[in-house]
């Protein structure tokens, strides 16, 4: 299939002028904004009533001794006892668990000293072996 030959273009028609747009209708005239009210004016808070004081507790009853012999006339204090006495505001902190990743010198030295010991049975192990499968 051979392609045609091109035909000679028209010239176009002159283009259509447009109308001119009709002109739009008037606004509608908005509502006049009704007057605004004021608001009230805030009540003024009353001041709180005096607290009550609480009563004081009754005195407790004497309680019963019981005599024992082998109780000392007076208790036994140690240091550690007059310490706490004296600074009440001390708070009394627990002894901490080691945790993950800490840098205790004790806790890297025992695990050198088993890493130590577990390469010195391996190999000793081994020797051991060896000396059995050859006899």
């Amino acid at each position: 299939t051979t392609p045609e030959t091109p035909v000679e273009p028209s010239t176009p028609a002159q283009p259509t002028v447009p109308s001119k747009p009709a002109t739009p209708a008037e606004p509608a005239q908005p509502e006049q904004p009704s007057e605004p009210t004021t608001p009230e004016t805030p009540v003024e808070p009353s001041t709180p009533a005096q607290p009550t004081v609480p009563s004081k507790p009754a005195t407790p009853a004497e309680p019963k001794t019981t005599e024992k012999t082998n109780t000392p006339a007076s208790p036994v204090v140690t240091a550690s006892q007059t310490s706490q006495k004296t600074s009440p505001s001390k708070k009394l902190t627990a002894a901490k668990l080691p945790q993950t990743g800490s840098d205790n010198k004790q806790s890297s030295e025992m695990t050198l000293m088993g890493a130590i010991l577990l390469a010195l049975s391996a190999a000793t192990g081994f020797v051991i072996g060896r000396k059995r499968k050859k006899d």
